[in-house]
């Protein structure tokens, strides 16, 4: 069988810290539909996908409080890919909440 693989790093954007435990996979272009290959970056930020049969694929990474990262890429027999992604932190808005507090009127016995 001729495998590839796939590695490389995931990082914050801004400040290129590791973002361990980020979910690096792959989705079948055709189908938009997560195959089994992928995992979790470790403490160093690093990933790896091996076993990878040929063909095209979108290389997916996501991680919390980041925009998640898309990329179509397509796989050739027996070829190994190292593929950095940077992910910017997300913003999230939240709406107002105000909180109110009355003084109780009368004495409780």
């Amino acid at each position: 069988m001729f495998a590839s693989k796939i590695k490389g790093t995931v990082v914050d954007e801004d400040s290129s810290a590791p973002l361990v435990g980020s979910n690096v996979f792959l989705l079948e272009i055709k189908l938009d539909k997560p195959t089994d290959m992928g995992g979790a970056s470790d403490i160093d930020g690093n990933y790896l996908i091996n076993d990878i049969p040929s063909g095209r694929y979108i290389l997916v990474c996501f991680y919390m409080g980041y925009d998640s990262y898309r990329k179509p890429i397509k796989i050739n027999p027996n070829e190994d890919y190292e593929i950095n992604i940077s992910l910017k932190p997300s913003v999230i808005e939240l709406q107002e909440t105000k909180v109110t507090a009355k003084k109780r009127q009368q004495k409780i016995t």
